[in-house]
């Protein structure tokens, strides 16, 4: 309230929510999310926290070690990163390597071997076959199908190995076929998990949809596997 007081031509909000309980911080976001509506001025808000920069920015950067990496409306930054370290820093919990295997713009598919199978992505031009590639896809891009439509396109067999619920809301990690180490993390209602059965040691199908898999350059510190050689530190501004 005193900051707008002065009626400022900028409002610059520096990490508000980091010392409270998580009660007070979202009513005060709520607040936070009138208020912006309200004000005729930018407001730059700086922070840690994903989730806040994603529920108020028009529009968000992220920064590392004092550079830019990539500016963009929320759900464009989060759905196309423009590359795996920036995927790493927004908390992108399915990110691999592969190579591409096969380009077509007629079908609109980029075809990459992905533990020896083929995986479709929409067309991705700026990359030719052979080229080692990372490739993303949000958790909202995995979708739990039933046995019989285990024979669609990008569909793997997995066996769950945890779920977490919150507030009706359940986040579940499932490996790969064979491939102990290989995870996807994908999220449901808590009860579809419970009418599906979805527990440790389930057997499911899990789908890859192909509009939602961003492909960006390779990353050394990223494998087929999706093993991370480094934890990087970064900075998110609305």
């Amino acid at each position: 309230a005193r900051a707008l007081a002065r009626e400022p031509q900028v409002l610059l909000l520096d990490e508000p929510f980091s010392a409270l309980d998580q009660v007070t911080r979202r009513k005060l976001l709520r607040q936070l999310i009138e208020l912006r509506r309200s004000l005729a001025i930018p407001i730059i808000l700086v922070t840690h926290d994903l989730e806040e920069a994603a529920l108020l920015a028009d529009s968000m950067t992220v920064l590392h070690h004092g550079h830019t990496l990539q500016t963009a409306a929320p759900d464009e930054l989060l759905a196309r990163p423009g590359s795996a370290l920036v995927a790493r820093l927004t908390d992108q919990p399915n990110l691999f390597g592969a190579t591409v295997s096969a380009q077509s713009a007629a079908t609109d598919t980029t075809l990459i071997d992905w533990l020896g199978q083929p995986l479709q992505a929409s067309h991705h031009a700026a990359f030719a076959v052979g080229d080692r590639v990372c490739w993303v896809l949000p958790e909202a891009g995995v979708i739990l199908v039933r046995d019989h439509q285990a024979d669609r396109e990008n569909t793997f067999p997995a066996t769950v190995s945890e779920r977490l619920a919150w507030r009706g809301h359940a986040t579940v990690t499932a490996y790969i076929a064979d491939h102990r180490d290989v995870a996807l993390s994908f999220a449901i209602g808590t009860a579809v998990a419970q009418r599906r059965g979805i527990v440790p040691g389930a057997r499911i199908a899990l789908q890859l949809q192909k509009g939602a898999i961003c492909l960006t350059p390779a990353d050394p510190a990223i494998g087929t596997h999706g093993s991370i050689n480094a934890d990087p530190t970064g900075e998110l501004r609305k």
